[in-house]
């Protein structure tokens, strides 16, 4: 078997001509390999300067080359320095000797690279020095890429996917996501290559999760679908739930993020998308949530119809999931939907239930909410007993609550109640044909 070290690839193994020696147990000592594997090949090896690494293979194995062809002396004083070769030396010597050159080069780029390097989070300087990778990285590494190395020379796809992933997932756990999404993309390689559509599926997966923790939501999306096609046609209800899931979460974080765009239309369309795969998998939850947020986002585009439906609807859902807030919540946006669309009885009556559900379930603040909103409304329709009677409600709980500035808000919609209500108490009175009754405006 042969090894080659092109400098022109990345670290890719084409034609260096490297002969591997005989891996006996007795032949396997570092100093042997170095004269077995390097001695003829010493000149052709010389720079990975290339992917940015500035030590020569030379200096990575330890000694200079050149030593093999020197006097005795020499080379025992090499076999000494050899002797004491680092971990990642070690480990390198012994994935070559054991004819794992695809490993070694792997390998020797993910431990030399800056950039497959995390940065220490303890580190607080401006400039951080990457962290190396520790002794268990080093050895689970090298354990993973000879056993892919080994599984493709066998065409067993299952273990080269097994060791790619186990891999991948262990550079997110340090952090490092982009190396990471390069074994995920290997995983998929492998299964479409073999036809494992239960392997391609969970590869699409996983690289759906990574792209999600890099924030690349489109990309994600991409995955996430694939990873649903071939769950449905695979009938896999198990995997189907969980791509229907994964769909919900990056549809609805691409309709949020087209919304801070002020995309409305693409946020909506994402958005009913999001409330399909939430049916699809039952989850009310999710659905409850589709349907208020299009509420919201069918108010900006004045679609006042379709605002009050999935608002109705998100109410629905959450009296069916006992969900409180969620309750409080949707009853406060229909009502100011119905105000808005001149209802005012309707407006009245959510407001008026909010209050009543807000006081079962001690929600104090969207009682005063409610008190103030309904304080409003009376006082637009020129009823002002009723606009006092909740704007004192109002005040009294910004009292209760302690809420300075709730406080201060409360007592000038009080005053200008109070004032409207005197008024209005004073031209009901001098319409009539009887003296002023005085009384009234103390």
């Amino acid at each position: 078997k042969f090894v080659v070290l092109d400098n022109s690839d990345i670290m890719a193994t084409k034609t260096a001509g490297v002969r591997f020696p005989d891996v006996s147990p007795r032949s396997r000592t570092p100093e042997k390999l170095f004269q077995r594997t390097f001695a003829s090949t010493a000149p052709k090896i010389k720079s990975f300067s290339s992917i940015g690494l500035q030590n020569d293979a030379n200096i990575y194995f330890g000694t200079n080359t050149n030593f093999l062809s020197q006097s005795g002396s020499t080379m025992a004083a090499a076999e000494e320095q050899a002797s004491h070769v680092s971990l990642k030396q070690s480990l390198c010597l012994e994935m070559l000797a054991g004819g794992h050159v695809h490993s070694f080069v792997d390998f020797f780029y993910l431990t030399h690279a800056n950039d497959n390097f995390v940065p220490d989070p303890e580190d607080e300087s401006e400039n951080k020095v990457p962290r190396e990778l520790g002794e268990d990285s080093l050895f689970l590494l090298q354990k993973n890429l000879t056993l892919a190395e080994t599984a493709g020379r066998n065409g067993d796809s299952k273990n080269v996917v097994a060791g790619s992933k186990a891999l991948a997932l262990h550079f997110e756990t340090l952090g490092n996501v982009p190396v990471a999404i390069k074994f995920h993309e290997k995983c998929l390689e492998v299964a479409r290559t073999s036809g494992d559509s239960e392997l391609e599926g969970k590869a699409n997966e996983s690289l759906g999760l990574a792209y999600q923790k890099l924030g690349d939501t489109p990309k994600s999306i991409s995955y996430f679908e694939e990873f649903n096609q071939l769950a449905m046609r695979s009938k896999n209800r198990e995997e189907y739930s969980r791509a229907c899931h994964h769909l919900v979460e990056t549809y609805r974080t691409f309709a949020e993020e087209s919304e801070a765009k002020d995309d409305y239309q693409t946020s909506v369309e994402f958005l009913i998308k999001c409330l399909e795969k939430a049916k699809a998998c039952r989850d009310l939850t999710a659905e409850g949530l589709a349907n208020y947020k299009l509420g919201l986002a069918y108010r900006v585009l004045c679609r006042q119809d379709l605002r009050i439906e999935h608002l109705q609807n998100y109410l629905n859902i959450c009296r069916q999931t006992q969900d409180s807030v969620g309750e409080g919540i949707a009853a406060s946006a229909l009502a100011l939907a119905f105000e808005e669309n001149r209802d005012i009885a309707n407006s009245v009556k959510f407001l008026e239930e909010n209050i009543r559900h807000a006081e079962r379930t001690g929600q104090t603040a969207a009682k005063a909410q409610s008190c103030g909103e309904l304080g409003m409304i009376y006082s637009k329709a020129n009823d002002f007993d009723r606009a006092v009677e909740y704007f004192e409600k109002y005040f009294q709980i910004a009292l209760e609550m302690k809420d300075v500035q709730l406080m201060d808000k409360a007592r000038v919609f009080l005053g200008i109640a109070r004032g409207n209500q005197k008024v209005n108490q004073f031209l009901s009175a001098s319409d009539t044909d009887r003296p002023y009754s005085w009384e009234i405006l103390s």
